[in-house]
């Protein structure tokens, strides 16, 4: 059985478009014998490998099938329909020709692209349904639904592990953070984690780094009012909690340095 020709080696045709044939200036001045040598022409240019033909006027009278004689009256007409080929100097090629070629090996590419996709696919999935076959066969039906569901939770949680970001490189845990905040001399002691704050500081610790954290805290420590040592009439000194800190809109004022100056409100020309 004779070996398939590979359509990228060998392509079978290129398309023809008859309203850009009949409007074409250079078509338009063609005799129909310079017409029908000029597809000639282009069909020999078509099938060579390198779509291209040899810039020789007597190769060129024999292909177009003119003569050398009627040649000699049509090669200005039709060599303008040519170009020196790009990358083959001693050839003639139709620029059109190769935008068409070079439409029909993206549309290939892009075919083959999806073919590997969709083999992949199919293989993918004649393993699971082999896999939930052969199970099938050596353990009842609850526990085949059991091992299904897993499957599909745990397929749920990959794509949940792939959209969530990757934490830092130098990365801290919310406990560590729960025992660097109690090392804050004048803060409100944090005993345990829990609740909304524990989702907060999992979210930013995701988000930040182990040095960020650690701006953060000298941010608190070097602030009178956070720590407890700004005296207000009639009131107990505010110290803060990790709680307080980490919160969406008092953590921007701390990190801005806001409460630098022990007052408890932003600093002048802070916003």
């Amino acid at each position: 059985m004779p070996k398939k020709k590979d359509p990228a080696e060998h392509p079978a045709g290129f398309k023809f478009y008859p309203n850009d044939w009949l409007s074409s200036p250079k078509v338009s001045i063609m005799t129909p014998a310079e017409e029908g040598a000029y597809i000639r022409l282009l069909a020999y240019c078509w099938m060579n490998k390198e779509f291209s033909l040899p810039d020789d006027d007597a190769i060129l009278a024999r292909l177009s099938r003119l003569g050398e004689e009627a040649w000699k009256d049509s090669s200005t007409t039709l060599r303008a329909c040519f170009i020196v080929h790009p990358s083959i100097p001693s050839r003639i090629t139709n620029e059109r020709l190769l935008k068409e070629r070079q439409k029909q090996l993206a549309w290939l590419k892009k075919c083959s692209e999806g073919g590997k996709h969709s083999a992949k696919t199919r293989r993918l999935n004649g393993q699971v349904n082999s896999k939930v076959t052969s199970t099938k066969g050596q353990v009842n039906d609850g526990l085949s639904l059991s091992l299904s569901l897993s499957s599909s939770l745990d397929t749920k949680e990959e794509d949940k592990n792939k959209s969530a970001p990757a934490p830092p490189v130098d990365s801290i845990k919310p406990e560590e953070l729960r025992v660097r905040w109690n090392q804050i001399l004048g803060v409100k002691p944090c005993k345990a984690i829990g609740g909304a704050l524990s989702d907060r500081l999992k979210r930013l610790c995701r988000e930040h780094d182990r040095p960020w954290w650690e701006s953060l805290f000298v941010e608190v420590a070097k602030s009178p009012f956070l720590t407890g040592k700004v005296q207000t009439e009639g009131r107990k000194p505010f110290r803060a909690n990790l709680d307080w800190v980490t919160g969406p809109i008092n953590l921007g004022k701390v990190m801005a340095g806001n409460y630098d100056d022990g007052a408890g409100q932003p600093r002048r020309g802070v916003m």
